[in-house]
């Protein structure tokens, strides 16, 4: 079973709570800028924002898919994307890093927006894209500034234990010759039941009414 989550179109800030059989989606903004041991942070591959979390029921070693929002380029060089990993992970792993084209965003989202789904490679029927034109992340090329089109992020991942997590993606690519790092706070879980999504939502409100302002 597939569950979307609503857009508002790019840059746009969104908070939406999900749950729906098994799958608990919150997606919302956020990035950031700076620099560290010669790799810039933040550079002109645009994700669009995240700043949220998604739990996902899944047994230990049974894979899922998540979409995990968007990428362009707003460089005047095409930009090579080196390779995706988890931030902060425990017991989650990267199965495969996708990129599918979605040139009908932002009009159009992602199938999974920044969602998920059980199995991968997904069931795709019903998908609005072309997943035969699927590329795997490692050395994918976006052009500069167009043609404009949107690439869906998507992970395959699989839990090694109990309850499998991660709290960012994190994403190293190149332009000419700087090295640039983004990260996407955007966080994964994969718990063997749904109950334990629920239990995982009931953290994040706790931890939300903590830290939000009066």
């Amino acid at each position: 079973m597939r569950y979307n989550k609503a857009g508002t179109g790019p840059g746009a800030q969104r908070r939406r709570l999900l749950i729906v059989t098994g799958l608990l989606v919150l997606a919302g903004v956020g990035t950031g800028c700076g620099s560290t041991s010669g790799v810039v942070e933040g550079g002109p591959l645009g994700p669009d924002d995240l700043d949220g979390w998604v739990c996902i029921p899944a047994k230990i070693g049974h894979p899922v898919t998540v979409g995990a929002g968007t990428l362009t380029n707003s460089a005047d060089q095409d930009i090579v994307i080196d390779g995706v990993s988890l931030f902060d992970d425990d017991g989650l792993v990267i199965i495969q890093g996708l990129a599918i084209p979605n040139p009908g965003y932002p009009d159009r989202e992602g199938s999974l927006g920044s969602g998920g789904t059980a199995g991968f490679p997904p069931d795709t029927t019903g998908f609005t894209e072309d997943w035969s034109q699927k590329m795997p992340t490692t050395g994918l090329v976006i052009p500069a500034h167009g043609p404009s089109v949107t690439w869906d992020l998507v992970l395959g991942l699989m839990g090694t234990q109990k309850s499998s997590s991660a709290t960012a993606i994190e994403i190293n690519y190149h332009e000419a010759g700087t090295q640039f790092r983004i990260r996407l706070t955007f966080g994964m879980v994969l718990r063997p039941d749904k109950g334990g999504c629920e239990e995982e939502s009931k953290k994040y409100d706790d931890r939300k009414r903590m830290t939000s302002p009066p």
